[in-house]
């Protein structure tokens, strides 16, 4: 585990990471004599608040049993802490293409219930990224109905989607200008 020194009258380490690790180490203590006699090997480094943070969110994302969901909200968690610039730097740290992280993060955007089935194995990423294309609340909770209901493949609800959209090429404005080109909900 890695833990570093803080200034507390009760405590005179804080666990980094691998504090799972330590919770099974006190189990067994348990079973074998006591916690006050148990040890567990440690690194001890002096971080400031910043670089433990980082290193907690990177030991984190590493775990094996991390579900998609947890992954999602980790990324989220580590960028409006370091701010959405922070994001190249994430990547990179953890081996993992950008528009990965993007696109994780933009479905956290849709309600819980939504999230719950698809970390449940209810639906599929896929689904999730065309229900934030979305931008009403009332369609997104019918088009999930639709999806659990029905039981809407990924490819059924893109069609549904791209049928209500409106068509870009038919547009009235200057797409360019708009900064529709770039926009992540561009349909066409």
């Amino acid at each position: 585990i890695l833990v570093r020194p803080i200034k507390d009258a009760k405590t005179k380490y804080q666990i980094v990471y691998g504090e799972r690790r330590w919770r099974v180490s006190c189990d067994i203590a348990k079973k074998n004599g006591g916690v006050k006699k148990a040890t567990i090997p440690a690194i001890v480094k002096n971080l400031s608040d910043d670089d433990a943070f980082d290193l907690m969110t990177i030991e984190n994302l590493q775990r094996e049993d991390l579900t998609p969901l947890e992954e999602a909200k980790t990324f989220m968690n580590y960028l409006n802490k370091r701010g959405a610039e922070s994001l190249p730097d994430l990547a990179e740290r953890i081996g993992i293409n950008p528009s990965y992280i993007r696109r994780r993060t933009a479905v956290l955007s849709l309600p819980e219930e939504i999230l719950a089935a698809w970390e449940g194995g209810k639906i599929a990423f896929g689904h999730l990224e065309q229900l934030v294309r979305v931008d009403d609340p009332a369609s997104v909770s019918e088009l999930f109905e639709l999806i659990l209901d029905d039981d809407y493949s990924v490819n059924d609800l893109k069609h549904l989607i791209d049928r209500k959209a409106a068509v870009l090429s038919e547009a009235l404005f200057s797409l360019a200008d708009a900064g529709c080109l770039e926009c992540s909900h561009n349909t066409d």
